[in-house]
């Protein structure tokens, strides 16, 4: 009890992270941004993953207005961020930031500037996780997020690359692996796509039923593959 502070390697604190990763990967958007939800503390750590979350939610769920407030909320700790000798919150911010201004971007439709900011943030975050992650202080792999950005550029052969980088990062990653069905259908390649889809569905055997990310792999699988 005496060491579960406010520290970012408190059990309170790996508490708060591990329940908004689940959140995020599991797109449980209402449920992010429920008051009562995630038990937010005053400290500056937890107002920059506040506003970082409430923007991925409001992006996910296509409310562009509060989302860009929530970017601006975000926006306006760099200052106090910037004073702070933190190794995880100097480490996180600088993604967040870049990672929201590129869904910011690319909610406006400015593609090619906010592709530019999300592969950058996907490479700081995979260098960030390389160096420390046990348990990964982000919510999700952001060489997964660009992947699927690039799969909504119809891209997929940028889509494939960017799930295959995640690969080398998180192993067996669901997340990469119904990506990786969706990219190579979309090319036409049947036997990767097939590939994908029978490691996904042996890794989620006894997943419970209608996770999105996996139903999106089904779907286009039971077309194309």
């Amino acid at each position: 009890p005496q060491s579960n502070d406010d520290s970012p390697f408190s059990s309170h604190s790996y508490g708060i992270q591990a329940l908004c990763r689940a959140l995020v990967k599991y797109e449980r958007w209402d449920d992010l941004l429920k008051e009562d939800t995630v038990p937010w503390r005053d400290i500056l750590l937890d107002k920059a993953n506040k506003a970082y979350f409430q923007a991925r939610a409001y992006f996910a769920k296509n409310d562009l207005a509060k989302a860009e407030k929530a970017v601006l909320t975000h926006a306006e700790l760099k200052k106090e961020v910037d004073t702070q000798k933190n190794f995880v919150l100097s480490s996180l911010y600088p993604i967040q930031s870049l990672e929201l201004k590129a869904r910011l971007a690319l909610a406006r439709g400015e593609q090619l500037e906010g592709l530019g900011l999300l592969a950058e943030a996907a490479q700081k975050e995979f260098d960030f996780q390389r160096q420390y992650a046990d348990p990964p202080f982000y919510p999700e792999a952001l060489y997964n997020a660009l992947g699927e950005a690039y799969l909504s550029a119809k891209s997929p052969l940028l889509a494939a690359e960017a799930f295959e980088k995640d690969l080398t990062l998180v192993h067996n990653d669901l997340f990469a692996l119904s990506g990786l069905v969706r990219a190579y259908a979309a090319q036409g390649d049947e036997s990767k796509a097939q590939d994908a889809m029978a490691r996904l569905l042996y890794l989620t055997a006894d997943a419970d039923n209608n996770v999105p990310i996996v139903e999106r792999a089904k779907e286009i699988g039971r077309a194309h593959v």
